[in-house]
């Protein structure tokens, strides 16, 4: 959320039109619509882990462009950060989602959800503070978009390393059903 409170701001302050930076910024939460089912449908014929794996790789590109643009970008530039940057991030609800029920599905997956939701909130909240403070003081908006940089890059660890903790117990389980079975 600190790109989307923000971007308008990145873009503005490096000079790009005010109209120009509010129409990105419609741009991102725009594609996002298609991305989210792209990206529903992707994890359901890929797989979640890959699938999420590819999504923050492309919100990585996004986000790195944003951190490298200057006011002589062209507006190509500008047009593929935005787009690489939200058709990444949207992968984040159908996907994010979808390995947490999978990971917990049963009878507390609901209270799991509510405790993410609370997370996701802070974490909304905090990073739009986080991002105007860091511009205030640095005077740029790279710290910030790097720090959300490097955030996406530790929920993609985390989401592979949760998707490969529930296979292999699952694998586990299994073989321990088996035996007793067998």
């Amino acid at each position: 959320f600190m790109i989307n409170t923000h971007i308008v701001a990145h873009l503005v302050t490096l000079g790009f039109d005010k109209l120009l930076a509010a129409f990105i910024a419609g741009l991102i939460g725009f594609v996002r619509i298609g991305g989210t089912v792209l990206w529903g449908f992707v994890s359901d014929k890929l797989g979640r882990d890959p699938t999420y794996a590819v999504a923050i790789l492309v919100t990585l590109a996004g986000l790195g462009c944003l951190i490298a643009m200057s006011e002589d970008s062209p507006m190509w530039y500008v047009y593929l950060a935005a787009v690489l940057y939200s058709i990444g991030h949207s992968a984040g609800n159908p996907t994010y989602g979808s390995v947490i029920a999978d990971i917990f599905s049963g009878r507390k997956v609901g209270l799991i959800f509510g405790f993410l939701e609370i997370s996701f909130g802070l974490g909304s909240a905090f990073g739009a503070w986080i991002g105007g403070y860091l511009f205030d003081v640095t005077g740029s908006y790279r710290w910030p978009f790097s720090l959300c940089l490097v955030c996406f890059a530790i929920s993609g660890f985390a989401i592979h390393v949760c998707s490969k903790w529930h296979s292999q117990h699952a694998a586990e389980r299994a073989a321990s059903t088996a035996a007793i079975a067998g």
